[in-house]
């Protein structure tokens, strides 16, 4: 079973707020937190870090404590042995997925951006692909977060190149390795992928209030 837990964020939160949230996470992401620029992204990397303390809680079997997390050589977050995995956030969305083996997620929000300034990290199928289709911009959306998720669950950053493989399909190949690829729906004007091993895997999806 795949859970994917989400929260939507519209509003800035009062400083107590989020000075009492962020204590209730480890050193490890609160100094990274505290360094980033914009309170959106503050905000939106404090509420990645919620779920995944919610979902450790929740979805581990004992439950298990955020403190237990550390980083890989690569930087992606893990628990030894344990539940897998993954956040994500975009716009005022943020996403968190769990399953038993490596799993990637990525979100997007769609809006208008200079997409043809990222066909280098593209293959020639996936840009005719863009090019041809008849929305190109949600089009090239899907090409990316399908990309992104299949990276992030492979778990080596982007030491391999987004342009070494293609995701014109369903599935993707990344040093011998199979990776399928899931679509989710999870707001209106997002479009989100899930990474797995799995093939056919139940997802269930859950809304956060915080």
């Amino acid at each position: 079973m795949v859970n994917v837990i989400y929260t939507c964020n519209t509003k800035k939160m009062p400083k107590k707020k989020f000075d009492l949230y962020l204590s209730k996470i480890p050193d490890l992401f609160r100094e990274k937190i505290l360094n980033l620029a914009r309170w959106e992204d503050q905000q939106n990397s404090l509420t990645g870090k919620l779920l995944l303390k919610y979902g450790l809680e929740k979805f581990s079997n004992p439950p298990e404590s955020i403190e237990s997390v550390q980083l890989s050589g690569f930087g992606k977050p893990f628990i030894e042995n344990r539940v897998c995995f993954n956040i994500s956030h975009s716009g005022n969305c943020c996403v968190c997925a769990f399953h038993s083996s490596e799993i990637g997620i990525d979100i997007e929000a769609v809006r208008p951006i200079a997409f043809r300034d990222f066909f280098n990290l593209f293959t020639r199928q996936e840009k005719d692909i863009i090019t041809n289709s008849e929305t190109p911009l949600n089009s090239f959306y899907e090409i990316w977060t399908r990309k992104e998720a299949i990276i992030k669950a492979h778990g080596k950053g982007l030491s391999t190149g987004l342009e070494t493989f293609c995701v014109s399909g369903n599935s993707s190949v990344i040093n011998s390795i199979k990776w399928y690829i899931h679509p989710i729906a999870i707001a209106n004007n997002y479009i989100s992928n899930i990474a797995l091993r799995d093939k056919y895997p139940k997802i269930s999806i859950k809304y956060i209030s915080w």
